[in-house]
């Protein structure tokens, strides 16, 4: 994967999870990315936001949805591994 898609890969991933998230919960969800230092060590951490309210702790969630929001991003990140595994062989 060249620096230029790595850099654009969320632009392709987020549509895949916001689409299983949809059709497991029912609800508009969107995920975005921040950047967060933790013992001087910088990281990256995703904000869940279920109607415009974000979503930062595990206990903001119903357990259901915490199951089917964890499926989800599962399904989109093999989803998305297997589209650039495709596409990176096809060419």
């Amino acid at each position: 994967m060249e620096q230029s898609d790595r850099v654009n890969s969320p632009v392709f991933f987020l549509p895949i999870f916001k689409n299983f998230a949809k059709e497991f919960t029912g609800l508009d969800l969107d995920m975005n990315l921040i950047s967060v230092t933790d013992d001087g060590r910088k990281m990256f951490k995703f904000i869940l936001q279920i109607d415009d309210t974000n979503r930062d702790n595990e206990f903001e969630l119903s357990e259901s949805q915490r199951f089917f929001i964890d499926i989800a991003l599962r399904m989109a990140i093999v989803t998305f591994v297997c589209k650039q595994t495709k596409a990176s062989t096809s060419m």
